[in-house]
């Protein structure tokens, strides 16, 4: 005597070993995976040395706005602009995070999950303009701007 299978017994008996096998090998994969390291940021938003890409992607993933300022330590307008930069970044500590490198020329680079702005002409007027464009949450005076 055979044993005679229909189709239909066929077709479920291979789903349900379909979607046994798929839950065993997610769950060997879940385990073989390596495990995702913490990133530690900088104790203080205003840092004197480059971020790893690792922490910057990390920052533009949570809404945080990137300041690159490099400067000259004889330019006495780029210590004003430094002035004003940290002055904003405490200011709005919980969205901005600066970084101040020493450098032969000055320049300015802010990068968010927005967009990135390289400002050539590096004044108050300018930086406030690019910051309410690309900061994740802008303050109200952003607003009033009409920006």
């Amino acid at each position: 005597m055979r044993l005679k299978i229909s189709k239909q017994i066929f077709l479920a008996i291979f789903f349900i070993f379909l979607m046994v096998g798929s839950t065993v090998v997610y769950s060997l994969l879940q385990v073989f995976r390596p495990l995702q390291q913490e990133i530690e940021l900088p104790k203080s938003n205003i840092i004197d040395y480059e971020l790893t890409p690792e922490q910057e992607s990390y920052l533009l993933a949570n809404g945080k706005t990137v300041i690159e300022f490099t400067y000259n330590l004889t330019c006495v307008e780029c210590l004003d602009q430094k002035a004003l930069l940290e002055g904003l970044t405490n200011q709005f500590s919980d969205q901005l995070f600066l970084q101040e490198i020493l450098a032969g020329s000055s320049s300015l680079t802010m990068i968010s999950r927005y967009g990135q702005e390289d400002l050539k002409n590096i004044t108050q007027e300018a930086i406030i303009n690019a910051l309410c464009n690309l900061m994740t949450n802008p303050p109200v005076g952003c607003i009033r701007r009409g920006i």
